[in-house]
């Protein structure tokens, strides 16, 4: 159990290091990727499910947006690995940050500060890059579909904020539930063969199922800042593991836009979080 802030950095540091060893598991996986999105989203149900002492609370309105944003985020970044680059794939995701601020502001009713949109178009910028020399290549579609589930996934994350506490744990197991579901019918003899089953194992029980119990406990201990800044981790060492198993690299267009949404978040998180405190 952690219990202190020095033992949730610890946590938030593994959490980083499993939830960046997906690109690289979705490459070596054959199969649709529905069905390997299914097979993941179970496999991490059940540890989940394990970690609540199979314990289930009623969705609520709030809580079944967070399923619906959960499901089609985990579902449409395996679809994004195998359409394009992983760099590409967890580096659009990456600027989920920015489009929670957008969200915050029309669903609760927080203010947009300058920083944020400024943020907003050096990301677009940074975007752009992404899609430089693709347009008529399926990279093209798995950049969108990148992009798409980083505006899922800051879905998800405003929805968590009017989850009681202590709560939010359910509707990332019932999304899980909600995606195993859903890509049953894509299942093939491919997902099965040995190198696939141990790639779904090792998504389901340590990069979603194991990543989102620790993060679920770290967070509670860390400050705002720590919650964005050590997860960065994630998207600086995927593409170091895919290109190592892979061989896969991704363009330099790809990595100049990749630096520049990196350095747009780091630096927007210390700004927002210096602003807050003088504030407070």
């Amino acid at each position: 159990m952690i219990k202190n802030r020095k033992s949730a950095v610890a946590a938030m540091i593994i959490t980083a290091v499993l939830w960046s060893s997906g690109g690289m598991l979705i490459k070596m996986a054959n199969g649709s990727p529905l069905a390997i999105a299914s097979g993941r989203a179970g496999l991490a149900a059940l540890v989940i499910m394990f970690y609540t002492r199979f314990r289930f609370e009623r969705i609520s309105w709030n809580s079944a947006i967070g399923i619906l944003t959960y499901s089609f985020t985990v579902i449409g970044f395996v679809i994004a690995n195998k359409l394009t680059t992983s760099a590409n794939a967890v580096l659009l995701q990456f600027t989920s940050p920015v489009w929670v601020a957008l969200f915050s502001r029309f669903f609760l009713r927080i203010k947009i500060c300058y920083s944020d949109i400024l943020s907003i178009i050096i990301l677009l910028g940074g975007m752009v890059l992404f899609f430089a020399g693709k347009l008529n290549s399926g990279m093209f579609l798995g950049n969108l579909v990148a992009l798409l589930t980083g505006i899922s996934f800051a879905g998800f994350i405003v929805s968590l904020k009017t989850v009681d506490k202590g709560k939010t744990i359910y509707p990332i197991m019932y999304g899980n539930i909600l995606t195993f579901i859903v890509g049953l019918p894509f299942y093939s003899r491919e997902l099965f063969l040995p190198h696939s089953i141990t790639g779904l194992l090792l998504l389901g029980l340590f990069q979603v199922g194991l990543a989102y119990i620790l993060y679920s406990q770290a967070i509670e201990y860390l400050s705002a800042l720590d919650g964005i800044i050590i997860p960065i981790l994630e998207p600086l060492l995927n593409p170091v593991w895919v290109a190592l198993t892979v061989g896969e690299h991704p363009s330099r267009y790809a990595v100049l836009g990749g630096v520049i949404i990196l350095i747009t978040m780091i630096g927007r998180s210390i700004y927002q979080t210096k602003y807050h405190r003088v504030n407070a």
